[in-house]
């Protein structure tokens, strides 16, 4: 009635009327969304890619299209057109190139750099050229396509890596959950990937590593750029994902060296299932569980000294077993394959250094900790963990570690020895800044001041308060020395919240592959003030 019509069947014919016309519409659209697409794609931007191959002049055709002509597309397309691999590309490859050329024209627009995201995609298909299946991939799953280039548009980290790794991309197929809990579904699925491998295929197993590893880090790096989660989790996924890794590959090298040499007996009798009477100690970011995507692994590698041989033909006494298995190790987890590199391997913090021994004698690590370790070298022993071997070992490591932080110290000499190196390491790592920019790791203020505040506190009162030796992360050390009143909580929160900041902003970094410098710190200055306000307090006596 208040639409004009004097009963309900008039009213209803005429709403069947206007339905139907609205339905004949939304179908002409989207009935068919996909060819739809397709044929756009072949109207539009086939005909720019046939005039690339050709060597037409592109301006034109991409403002028609209706990307900017201030955007210099056609430059980056032309010249891949004009490449010798892709013009003269195998009949099958080509047929995929003149499908895929154009769906990442008309989906260009979408970017905010489609300059970058064109010449990322470039260097991937390239990549690819030869291996028609991934190219096929790409075209057959315009899902899969537009995650690809969202992805070019987010990272170069990312974009690289994929180019480096293309095998990668089938796991863009297989839907990605938005967080993971923790690693062990990871260990799992490397336990099961290297199960199908026979144990004396090495190289292959040392593939199968790689591939596993690389396809897990794809993820993480998803689920980060997706917000899903927290630097703390980065970095304990991380920390976690490293942990597997050298679990299988200390497994793979103690197969190596005891099919080689033969079984130590007292290694048999142990009962051990990983390296009997070895243990994998980890220092800095793998110790704290606080690794980003471009972390080493700082390890160092402890034995029980037992005076025997191994029971091979190729007999070896322990220490000389124990040398060349950690050897092997190193070899296995930095040796570049066709699948890339696990990670770089840094030894630095093994007593005496580079000087000292590639492995130390439990009794012998001791010892130099207590006699001899420098005041920096037991800061770094805060973050140590014993992450693989010897369950008895790593007890035994964990007492010393318990008894050298928990001495008690003159606070004036431990004040001058941590600031000292301090000083020294600014003046050997950092690198020169420009005025109005910061080193988010080694400017005053920064990262590492933060961690040496932190270990200078755990130092000076482990003695009286053991709880400080139940963490290696900074910012649960950081929660202790809060609830034991050892510095004020508002200073600790400004603490935790700019190390959180600080680690966050690196991981970004990381995934543009930035380095440490921020050229724009005016978001975090206010920390960085705070937190050499901080410093002054505590180091203010050596002024």
């Amino acid at each position: 009635m208040s639409m004009g019509y004097q009963d309900w069947s008039e009213c209803r014919e005429q709403l069947d009327f206007h339905r139907e016309q609205v339905h004949t519409i939304f179908n002409d659209l989207f009935a068919s969304s996909e060819q739809s697409s397709s044929d756009t794609e072949a109207i539009i931007y086939n005909d720019i890619w046939l005039a690339a191959k050709g060597g037409d002049d592109l301006a034109e055709m991409f403002t028609e299209a209706g990307l900017l002509p201030e955007v210099p597309l056609e430059d980056e397309l032309s010249q891949f057109a004009q490449l010798g691999v892709v013009r003269n590309a195998p009949p099958r490859a080509e047929a995929m190139l003149n499908h895929l050329v154009p769906a990442i024209l008309a989906r260009l627009s979408q970017f905010d750099y489609p300059p970058v995201v064109l010449q990322r995609m470039i260097n991937l298909i390239l990549a690819i050229i030869s291996r028609t299946a991934y190219l096929e991939l790409l075209r057959e799953n315009i899902s899969v396509l537009t995650q690809v280039m969202t992805l070019c548009d987010k990272s170069v980290m990312v974009a690289e890596y994929m180019t480096d790794y293309p095998f990668i991309l089938d796991e863009l197929l297989n839907p990605l959950p938005p967080t993971m809990d923790d690693g062990e579904e990871f260990k799992q699925q490397l336990q099961q990937s290297l199960n199908r491998i026979p144990l004396d295929d090495i190289e292959m197993r040392m593939d199968v590593l790689r591939e596993v590893r690389q396809t897990q880090l794809l993820r993480l790096c998803i689920a980060d750029l997706s917000g899903a989660l927290s630097v703390s989790d980065i970095g304990r996924l991380l920390s976690d994902m490293a942990t597997a890794v050298i679990q299988e590959t200390v497994l793979m090298a103690w197969q190596i060296m005891t099919e080689k040499h033969g079984h130590l007996p007292s290694a048999e009798q142990s009962g051990e299932s990983v390296s009997p009477g070895f243990c994998v100690i980890a220092y800095g970011k793998l110790g704290g569980q606080e690794m980003g995507y471009s972390s080493d692994l700082d390890l160092v590698f402890v034995y029980r000294d037992i005076k025997e041989q191994t029971t091979g033909e190729n007999s070896l006494d322990n220490k000389r077993f124990y040398i060349r298995l950690a050897q092997k190790i190193i070899h296995l987890l930095s040796t570049r394959t066709r699948t890339g590199v696990l990670y770089e391997v840094d030894m630095r913090l093994r007593p005496s250094g580079n000087s000292g021994l590639l492995v130390s004698d439990i009794e012998a690590f001791a010892e130099y900790q207590r006699n001899e370790a420098w005041t920096w070298e037991h800061q770094a022993l805060i973050r140590g963990r014993a992450i693989v071997g010897d369950s008895a070992l790593a007890a035994q490591f964990n007492e010393v570690r318990a008894e050298i932080l928990g001495r008690q110290r003159d606070e004036q000499q431990l004040k001058e020895d941590v600031s000292s190196m301090r000083t020294r390491m600014q003046e050997h790592t950092i690198a020169p800044v420009k005025k109005g920019q910061l080193d988010l790791k080694q400017s005053d203020g920064g990262l590492a001041d933060i961690e040496f505040l932190t270990q200078y506190l755990v130092l000076q009162h482990a003695h009286d308060f053991p709880q400080l030796l139940s963490a290696t992360h900074t910012e649960s050390l950081l929660k202790i020395i809060a609830e034991k009143g050892l510095m004020p909580e508002d200073d600790v929160s400004v603490m935790t919240a700019h190390y959180s900041a600080l680690r966050e902003q690196l991981n970004q970094h990381s995934l543009q592959k930035k380095g440490a410098v921020m050229r724009d710190p005016a978001s975090l200055l206010w920390q960085f003030e705070q937190v050499q306000a901080l410093w002054q307090q505590v180091f203010h006596t050596l002024d």
